[in-house]
């Protein structure tokens, strides 16, 4: 969808110029240019790293407003009401993941950002599984489903020796990305596994959804092309063992550039869940990488 009307173009910033900045890719210093102000936290930028060209919002939201977003936003968009059944959006992501996952090894898993608890739920049936959420209705809705949740942070719970740590739709959102990598790769057993999907959607002003003054991508920090989630598990401290991209990202209230509605979730048949794209620009990442040591 192009950027056409006047509260998108307010939303835009020209002739910026470059200033020092930090990646999230790598933790070193860069230099930035704004591309405009994020349009849930008015008082941020949306800069673009001059170097990787990797967008993400410059300085950091403070968590009163990250709070704010999450309570007053995000479940309304997503349709996370915790007193009915996951969207079937949300299942049917989770059989696409586990399909990815088949013949990994590992027996212990970690899930962060769990939600609905809906990948933990199909993991369950063959290894063991502990939660991590920061949404407590979300922790009670889990633990309600038989899962073993716990309220908190897996970076909090460093002692423990995981053999898969999964994050699904989740890395985009966190203000300090790299850092987390980092603390999940520290509960890994030495050659655990971390899965990892996020949406790609840089460049940012192409990626709306029906309204530019409230996108779906609600509360995204970094917003990711191809090569940068390499970058960022390399400095991380990982291998990158498998990857795939898809067309379709499985999320309420997404347009792409181009289009001219909202895409119908129950039009878009499962199989574009695990179909490998060959667009230039797909939608989303799936990947696997494996902790090592240089």
């Amino acid at each position: 969808m192009k950027i056409a009307s006047a509260t998108a173009r307010s939303l835009a910033i020209g002739h910026a110029t470059p200033r020092p900045s930090v990646s999230p890719l790598t933790g070193l210093a860069n230099l930035a240019v704004a591309v405009m102000h994020h349009p849930q936290f008015r008082d941020r930028e949306i800069v673009e790293c001059l170097e990787t060209r990797v967008q993400y919002v410059d300085p950091c939201p403070d968590q009163r407003a990250l709070e704010r977003i999450y309570d007053e936003e995000y479940n309304a968009v997503f349709g996370r009401d915790f007193g009915t059944a996951a969207p079937a959006f949300v299942e049917r992501r989770a059989l696409a993941q586990l399909k990815f996952l088949e013949g990994v090894p590992f027996g212990r898993v970690a899930e962060v950002g769990a939600g609905w608890g809906a990948l933990a739920s199909l993991l369950s049936r063959t290894n063991e599984v502990e939660c991590y959420e920061l949404d407590s209705r979300a922790v009670d809705y889990m633990r309600q489903k038989g899962l073993n949740a716990t309220l908190g942070a897996l970076e909090h719970q460093s002692h423990e020796q995981f053999d898969l740590v999964a994050s699904s739709m989740m890395l985009e959102h966190l203000p300090r990305p790299l850092d987390a990598l980092k603390a999940w790769r520290r509960c890994l057993s030495p050659e655990g596994h971390l899965f990892l999907e996020i949406p790609l959607e840089n460049p940012v002003p192409n990626w709306w959804g029906a309204d530019p003054a409230r996108p779906y991508w609600v509360g995204h920090l970094t917003f990711f092309a191809k090569g940068h989630l390499d970058l960022m598990l390399h400095a991380a401290g990982f291998t990158v063992k498998k990857a795939s991209y898809h067309d379709h990202p499985v999320s309420p209230g997404y347009v792409m550039p181009g289009d001219h509605q909202v895409y119908d979730l129950t039009q878009i048949p499962t199989s574009h869940d695990t179909q490998v794209s060959t667009a230039d620009h797909p939608k989303l990442l799936r990947l696997l990488a494996q902790k090592c040591d240089y």
